[in-house]
């Protein structure tokens, strides 16, 4: 089929997810050293909370997939990217190391099962001459979202507190899941 407008509401409903997941994968790393300092910690003391994130993707990952094949890909990944919004507003309220490494492993779940169901979405509905292109395009969001972390938390830290990053990484995604509720579509097979 011809590239038509489905198709660039379905790749920028993607990549914005990825854009905004590749945020909330390294909020926490370029905020690190100012809540370090407001907590009386040390760096090495975030060690497993930003381990925390990786192993959750790794769960995420695995438990998106198998939910979305047998249940809907759209209603697992919408869930997925509601865990992602929630852990990581919540994360502003953190307190303690502690409950950090918790909610970034919830965080981190969410993001595990997102990407991997949005690229299966690029891969069934794209035209077949531009796929793999526009799969490294989706793809290409979650750097672009890490990268947007890094510029825009000093600024954030500076006028709001490093809590405010976290914020701003939940409430990007809040506004995104009503676009999701209402332009994203299920999976063909379902």
């Amino acid at each position: 089929a011809p590239f038509s407008g489905f198709h660039f509401s379905l790749i920028l409903l993607c990549t914005l997810v990825a854009i905004v997941d590749g945020f909330d994968t390294t909020a926490l790393g370029v905020i690190a050293p100012t809540v370090a300092l407001d907590w009386g910690l040390s760096l090495p003391a975030f060690a497993p909370a930003l381990s925390a994130s990786l192993v959750g993707m790794a769960l995420g990952g695995a438990v998106g997939g198998m939910l979305g094949d047998r249940l809907g890909r759209r209603p697992i990944m919408i869930s997925m990217f509601l865990i992602v919004m929630a852990a990581t507003f919540a994360s502003g309220f953190a307190q303690d190391i502690q409950q950090l490494e918790i909610l970034r492993l919830l965080t981190g779940f969410g993001i595990g099962g997102t990407i991997p169901l949005g690229a299966a979405r690029v891969a069934e509905y794209m035209p077949k001459k531009r796929r793999s292109f526009l799969l490294v395009v989706m793809f290409s969001g979650h750097a672009l979202g890490g990268t947007l972390a890094g510029l825009l938390a000093p600024v954030l830290i500076d006028t709001f507190g490093w809590q405010s990053v976290f914020f701003a990484g939940g409430i990007a995604p809040a506004l995104l899941a009503v676009a999701l509720f209402g332009r994203l579509p299920e999976s063909a097979r379902f």
